[in-house]
């Protein structure tokens, strides 16, 4: 009978590597500067969409973390929400760029390391490709049909949309204006 570790060889030898569904490219100013594994030349780092129980989990422990350090701050307290679901959710999404079941060879452990270790630039960035790999791979979002496409531009040219959108959550107007932004390079040829 094989011992455990040649159990464990075999498993690796006969499991399929599938590649990462999307990659980023990290400049050396894109990770902190306190960070001791700081890397000298740019990064190639996976991203895999992680799995909805995951999600879930992490949004919970982001919400209760965010009431225990503003209870009295209901803005406060959502902005840190946002904050903490969006460092966790990169933690996990970041892979091997050419296994996705992989870690990268970065950051092992990597919720405790892509938080300090990444600028809140090169966070965000990689939160908005793992969004729209999302957007662009899940079977739970469907095209917009032609008579929303003209209810949202109707909404877009008197202004009220946004407006009310900006008053009742920051966070999320920026999130929209970066995807409208994103409709237009689509939609818009540069000169």
């Amino acid at each position: 009978m094989a011992t455990f570790d040649e159990q464990v060889a075999a498993r690796r030898r006969e499991r399929k590597v599938i590649p990462a569904a999307r990659t980023v490219l990290l400049q050396p100013l894109d990770f902190s500067p306190t960070w001791a594994d700081r890397p000298n030349s740019a990064v190639c780092l996976g991203i895999r969409i992680p799995c909805e129980a995951d999600t879930e989990g992490l949004k919970r422990e982001a919400e209760k973390r965010a009431i225990e350090k503003y209870p009295r701050d209901p803005m406060a307290a959502e902005h840190e929400y946002e904050h903490l679901l969006v460092r966790w959710v990169v933690a996990r999404c970041v892979c091997d760029p050419n296994d996705c079941s992989s870690p990268h060879p970065l950051f092992q452990f990597a919720e405790e390391q892509v938080p300090e270790a990444l600028t809140k630039g090169a966070i965000l960035r990689i939160n908005d490709d793992l969004e729209r790999l999302i957007v662009e791979t899940s079977p739970n979002y469907h095209e917009a049909t032609d008579e929303q496409c003209v209810a949202l531009g109707s909404a877009l040219v008197d202004g009220s949309i946004l407006s009310l959108l900006g008053q009742t959550s920051p966070v999320k107007a920026a999130r929209v204006r970066r995807y409208l932004r994103f409709v237009c390079d689509e939609l818009v040829p540069e000169d």
